[in-house]
This record gives C-alpha cells, structure tokens and sequence, in this order.
C-alpha cells in the first residue's frame, strides 16, 4: 500500500493512455459520459510539473485538491483546477488519486453505533459480508478497539471514538467507488475511500532526516456583501461582527493563521447608472491579515443611494469575482460568505452578468475547494421573493456529503 494513501479497499487505478489529450480547451470525459469529466484528488506528496519531466520547476498541491484531467502522457498527467481550459500543469500519475464519482462520506455519532473499521482490500471485507460472519466481524472490532494488533488483520484503521461534527470540525473522505451488497435481509453499501494517515507506518530505524518545518492551518474567508440601499445596517453589523472576530483572534494569537477579504456588489450598471458598479473589491485576502488595513479599507464601504432595478440584486457576480479574483492558494480553509437581503439574478435573468445557474457556481467554488455560505436576511420589504431566494442559495451553497451552508 503506497506510505502516504490509506485506502480502504483498494481498486481501482488511474486509467492507463499514451498520448492521450481531451477535446481543444476541455478535460477528458469518462468513459461512456458525454458531459461528465475526469477529475483526480492530489495525494499529500503531489506537485504539479510545468512539464511532464520531474526536472521541470513545480509548485506543491494541497492534499486532496480537486484536479480535472486534461490529457495522460506515459506516466503523467496535465491537470487543471477548473474546466474552462485553464491547465494548471503536469502530475505524476502515482501522485493522484482518481475520484470520478465527486462524492464524500461523514461519520454518524458512534456515541450508539459501533465505530467504523477500514479495511486493506475489497476481498477481505466481502467475504465477511458474503459469509454474513457477525462473529468474525465482532473479534476484528473488539481487538481494533482495544489497539491490539491480530496476525493478518485486514482492518488498518478505526473511526474515531469522539464525535466529530464535520461542520464545526471539517474532514474530508472522499469516496472512490461504491457497491451495493446485503448484510442478512439489510442493504448496505461498501465504499472505497481514501484518507491520510498520521503515519506512514514504515521504522525509519536510525536514520536522522531534517525535519522539514510545518506551514501553519490558514484560513481565507472573502464575505460578499450587497452593497444597495437597503443594505445599510447590515453593513454595519457586519463590520462589528469582523472587528469581533479580529480581536478573538488577536487574542489567541492566531492572527496570521486568518485573512479576510470582503468584496461588494450591486446590480446592473447599465440599467441604472447610478449604482456606480457592479462590484468592487475592497480588500483581497493578502491584505487582510492586518486589522488596521482591513478596516481602513472597509471602512469607506456605503450603501447605494439609488435603488436597484427589482427586488433582485446580482450576487452571482460579487461571488464570481470573489471566486476567481483572490489568490487562494495560500489558504487551506476557504470560504466566500455571502450577507444580502435579495434573491439573485439566475442564468436565465437578461440583467445578469455571470449568466451562470446555482449549481454551476457552486461547481466552480468546489473546483477551487471553496465552500459558500449565505446569510439571506429574509426582510418583510420582499419577502414575496424569499422562498425563491432561499431554493437559489440553498443550491448554491451546497457541499458534496456535507449539505448546504444556509
């Protein structure tokens, strides 16, 4: 098992090509699939090549990155963080891990269930499933639980016996494929997950290595705030609330471990005019480190004067932009934390800019690892729109095996 995957049932590989190369622009499509593409999840170790040859300068991925391929060459692959054609570079196919099936799994309470067991391969935990062996099942949990080791157990590790709520506590368990079986007359599901093991399990004996100096957890968190009339005292609040975190964190020390960017918005300009801008970015996520700066900057945020054309403002561009124009890739958290009190303008609205739907903003956030939150102020001022927004803003925020961040 390669050191740095722990792979509960290890099945499949990355498809095998020589020379292979997608449609001009666009990754390659599965199998079979006219519109789905293939995408792979970085491995801890992966770097991404500005060729296909280990002496081309690189850059280091963070582990579990969604990546789209975009063409197999030998033993590489050329990857891209999105895709709209824009390829990020040249992985070694050891280095990625394919997840076509873009799903993830959480763990329940174990508080009344028994915890969950890994297992080394697909074989070991059919027959027992096969077999409908509930007492060889039972020996292997107890002796897990008890951190003994049994000679060829085919469990390699153990769900947690604390709860981990994965919305305070985020971990990601990607699953690769999936099959439906039977335990008794019960249906169940066994996965093929991957995960990072603390660690690689080998004795280094005697050999002194350099430990290389960790880079500390960051968080990025870009809030988009509707920035139209009617907005006025929830730009407020949401300046006390960010100078309230700054001081938590200030506190605890913490306070080059977070940024924070905030972008604003408002409606189509060429509409009406008077609005001044669709949107504009008042600090990026490199500049929001320093309290000071933040709210120099932030501080000259005001609320429209003119209202905007209907009860629908265009948030899809303020979250675009957000998306697209800060630099993520020094943060391993990210969040774009939408504040408004509107519906958004949707693919079909003529007003829009994006012409882009919910899902397919929400898809191009998950591409970068980007979750979206919304804070809808449901005000009585439109509430005839309120159902309609939240159907939007729950598809929008939504996050594979976790939900919505409504």
């Amino acid at each position: 098992m390669d050191k740095l995957i722990a792979s509960a049932l290890l099945l499949s590989a990355l498809c095998a090509g020589l020379n292979l190369h997608a449609e001009e622009g666009k990754p390659l499509l599965m199998e079979g699939k006219k519109t789905l593409y293939q995408r792979v999840l970085s491995t801890p170790d992966a770097r991404v090549f500005q060729s296909p040859d280990s002496a081309s300068a690189s850059q280091e991925v963070i582990p579990f990155s969604v990546l789209y391929v975009y063409a197999k060459q030998q033993d590489w692959i050329q990857v891209g963080y999105d895709s709209f054609g824009n390829t990020a570079g040249w992985v070694p196919e050891k280095q990625a891990i394919v997840w076509n099936q873009a799903l993830t799994v959480s763990f329940k309470d174990p508080q009344d269930i028994q915890r969950v067991m890994l297992f080394n391969s697909k074989g070991a935990i059919k027959q027992l499933v096969d077999d409908n062996d509930i007492d060889a099942y039972q020996s292997l949990y107890k002796a897990a639980v008890a951190g003994e080791k049994l000679e060829n157990s085919p469990v390699i590790a153990l769900q947690p016996e604390a709860h981990l709520d994965i919305r305070d506590n985020f971990y990601l368990v990607p699953i690769k494929q999936h099959e439906d079986v039977y335990l008794g007359n019960e249906q169940a599901r066994l996965l093929e997950i991957a995960s990072v093991p603390l660690d690689d399990g080998e004795d280094t004996g005697d050999v002194k290595q350099t430990p290389s100096k960790a880079r500390s957890y960051r968080s990025g968190i870009h809030f988009v705030i509707d920035s139209t009339a009617s907005m006025g005292p929830y730009i407020d609040r949401t300046r006390d609330a960010v100078a309230r975190v700054f001081s938590a964190i200030d506190v605890q020390g913490l306070t080059n471990q977070v940024s924070f960017g905030l972008t604003a918005y408002r409606d189509n300009v060429f509409q009406v005019p008077e609005l001044e801008y669709l949107t504009r970015r008042y600090v990026s996520l490199q500049q929001g480190t320093d309290v000071d700066q933040f709210f120099e900057r932030v501080n000259s945020l005001s609320p429209s004067e003119i209202s905007s054309r209907d009860f629908r403002e265009d948030a899809y561009a303020g979250i675009k932009s957000a998306i697209e124009d800060s630099a993520w890739e020094d943060f391993d958290a990210r969040y774009v934390v939408l504040i408004t009190d509107a519906g958004p303008r949707e693919s079909h609205d003529s007003l829009g800019a994006t012409r882009l739907s919910a899902k397919a903003l929400q898809q191009l956030a998950f591409d970068k690892g980007i979750s979206i939150w919304v804070l809808h102020l449901r005000t009585p001022a439109i509430a005839a729109n309120n159902e309609k927004a939240e159907e939007h803003y729950k598809e929008l925020s939504y996050f594979p095996g976790i939900g919505d961040f409504y």
